[in-house]
């Protein structure tokens, strides 16, 4: 198993998605988890948002190739809020702006999923906190040793 990325069925267990619900998967890369969100979860609208064009064209080539129906691929969480959104170790990468459009992207009532390494989990929780986000739920994922798990609101 690749430590450095939580399986899928783990991570829909972690996502929790409401029935009928919509997920927006930020800074999404490749799409490794939207693409399996939306195979996995029919009823759920996953939105994924990566700027990079050419990772965009990646995620865009699968979901043609999926024929996923309940996907939307773009460089912007364009649409109503989403109940969940989701973040992949890309902490350090993200600027503060995008955390915060990140944040407001969500429902009051969701919450954010970060996944991220684990020796930057004291201050990744303090940057959050800067940025607005007051609810913290930290998960046990013994499967990621070297990650943490956090819901974020």
């Amino acid at each position: 198993m690749d430590e450095r990325w939580p399986p899928v069925p783990r991570l829909l267990e972690l996502l929790d998605v409401p029935v009928a619900g919509r997920v927006l998967d930020f800074a999404a890369g490749t799409g490794r988890y939207g693409l399996a969100l939306a195979a996995a979860r029919p009823d759920a609208l996953i939105v994924v948002c990566e700027r990079d064009p050419e990772m965009m064209k990646v995620v865009m080539s699968a979901a043609i190739e999926g024929k996923f129906e309940n996907l939307v691929v773009g460089d912007t969480p364009a649409g109503p809020p989403a109940d969940r959104g989701l973040a992949v170790n890309v902490l350090a990468a993200l600027p503060d702006l995008d955390l915060v459009t990140l944040r407001k992207s969500v429902i009051p009532e969701g919450y954010v999923l970060f996944v991220d390494d684990l020796s930057r989990y004291v201050e990744s929780v303090e940057r959050l906190r800067r940025l607005g986000f007051e609810r913290f739920t930290q998960l046990n994922v013994p499967e990621l040793p070297l990650h943490f798990a956090l819901r974020a609101r």
